[in-house]
């Protein structure tokens, strides 16, 4: 890292104007005139700024595990879900006639592409959740490092990949995203539960339609 002013070259002792710049440059240079600041005065107010990032970040990092924690008991419960309407509707094709045995199928299919979309669909959010925890955990190793060099220098010509404003704006997407989620996941759930209210209905009238009139309907139940 070259620590001399390009212009002047002396050594580099002072800020201004985003730039470590030589003692010429302030008394005879373009900076001439200006509010200069010592190197290790900015270094750390650099750094102050750099520890407040990460205090916005750390909370978002914890909303996102929170986000990938629910997803998964969500996940979870649409397996149980499937499973125990599985064993109902092979439970009710057991006692029917050997006519409804492709309407056992179709129906046991119908499930199973229940379970499949909503568990694609869960796991897709989760890798999304991930691939952000990620990310953030690597922003905030990288900031720490740079709150923990005691080189000023490095610090400050350490270009900052992330602003305070920036993650003011990320932490509000992250929620609205996070939110956005679990509505998606309550939307399927409940066309999952009226299609199988429609199916269980189309069991009963083609159990009716099938049955001979003379036999109990109370037998099916």
């Amino acid at each position: 890292m070259d620590r001399k002013c390009s212009v002047h070259k002396r050594i580099l002792e002072y800020y201004c104007c985003e730039a470590c710049i030589c003692v010429s440059c302030c008394l005879a240079g373009e900076h001439r005139g200006h509010r200069v600041e010592l190197l290790s005065e900015a270094s750390e107010k650099k750094k102050e700024t750099l520890r407040k990032v990460v205090e916005k970040l750390r909370p978002e990092r914890e909303e996102t595990e929170r986000g990938a924690q629910r997803l998964q008991e969500r996940r979870r419960e649409v397996a149980e879900k499937a499973a125990g309407e599985t064993e109902r509707v092979t439970a009710l094709f057991r006692d029917i006639r050997e006519q409804l045995e492709a309407l056992e199928k179709r129906l046991l299919s119908d499930i199973s592409s229940q379970k499949e979309k909503l568990s694609l669909t869960l796991t897709d959010l989760m890798e999304q959740l991930e691939i952000k925890k990620d990310e953030l955990s690597r922003k905030i190793r990288h900031i720490e490092e740079l709150c923990n060099m005691a080189d000023p220098l490095t610090v400050l010509q350490e270009r900052e990949s992330h602003g305070a404003a920036d993650n003011e704006g990320e932490c509000d997407t992250e929620e609205e995203d996070t939110e956005g989620a679990d509505n998606e996941v309550r939307e399927t759930a409940d066309t999952e539960g009226a299609d199988n209210k429609g199916s269980h209905t189309d069991i009963s009238n083609k159990q009716r339609s099938y049955m001979n009139p003379l036999n109990p309907v109370s037998k099916l139940k």
